[in-house]
């Protein structure tokens, strides 16, 4: 079997945080922890199997009428809760 035309099969489990800072702008921090099944790993020797992360994610959103009214929806759900 090749390396190359193999798809490995790993667990992530991650969670993480997002916030508004504007109707355009959110930002978010994630941590997480992947496992690679242990034939794989056994095969790609992955240095990073069985190790914590941490993603770093921004979005910025260029229409400003859709992030308007996204953000009015957003401010309805919390108010409704």
């Amino acid at each position: 079997m090749s390396n190359e035309s193999a798809t490995p099969t790993a667990l992530t489990l991650a969670f993480g945080g997002v916030w508004h800072f504007a109707p355009n702008v959110n930002a978010g921090v994630f941590l997480g922890w992947d496992h690679l099944k242990d034939t794989d790993q056994m095969l790609y020797k992955w240095e990073y199997n069985k190790k914590f992360w941490v993603g770093f994610g921004v979005n910025l959103n260029f229409g400003k009428e859709k992030a308007q009214n996204s953000q009015q929806k957003e401010n309805q759900k919390l108010k409704s809760k």
